[in-house]
């Protein structure tokens, strides 16, 4: 007796299926990488138009400010107002107003030759605590400061109530006159003696006109 034979079918394994075909790419990559280029000229030249701004705006602040800086410091000593201390630069600097004090019948002296009205000036000045600060050039002098310059505070470290002078380095001085601390903030509007060697400032040291 036959048996009627069955053809069994397969489906292909998905290997061997021919691949789809692929659609044609349209230009979106070569679109979007020439709106990039574009984009990053048009940044490049806004950056550089902002450098050449904030150049000019620069030069035009410091142009006027270069006529604050006085002539140089002559040698030997000078009673000054501290306005800036860099102590951590190399060189290290500082920046002072030249000034010249008087005290007593020579304060009052010199007031008056100012214009101060004489009886105000005898008021202010004519007294033991009477203290009167010529300054006759507005500039500031920055001026170097030598590595080993000394430095001594009056009133950094009281003694039993009596004011004594303390020596500091210039990295200590440089701390304490740019801290914030509440009990340094007087050594920014302190008066000093600085003494000028070969262009340099050698020593510093704190008047203590009150003692």
């Amino acid at each position: 007796m036959k048996t009627a034979a069955h053809r069994v079918v397969t489906a292909p394994d998905r290997s061997e299926r021919p691949a789809p075909h692929a659609p044609r790419r349209r230009p979106v990559v070569l679109i979007a990488a020439i709106a990039t280029l574009g984009l990053l000229l048009a940044t490049v030249v806004a950056v550089e138009e902002l450098r050449l701004r904030d150049r000019d705006a620069t030069i035009a602040t410091m142009a006027p400010a270069t006529t604050l800086v006085g002539a140089p410091l002559a040698d030997g000593p000078h009673d000054v107002r501290i306005f800036m201390v860099g102590a951590q630069q190399t060189p290290a600097m500082i920046a002072v107003d030249d000034e010249v004090i008087f005290t007593e019948d020579e304060a009052v002296g010199a007031a008056i030759e100012d214009g101060v009205n004489p009886a105000e000036a005898r008021a202010l000045y004519g007294n033991e605590y009477g203290y009167y600060f010529r300054n006759t050039d507005p500039g500031w002098r920055i001026v170097p400061v030598s590595p080993g310059a000394t430095v001594v505070l009056e009133t950094f470290a009281p003694v039993q109530g009596n004011l004594q002078g303390s020596p500091v380095s210039l990295e200590r001085f440089g701390r304490i006159y740019n801290g914030t601390a509440a009990s340094t903030h007087h050594f920014r509007w302190q008066h000093y003696e600085v003494v000028v060697e070969g262009g340099e400032i050698v020593s510093i040291r704190e008047l203590n006109l009150m003692a």
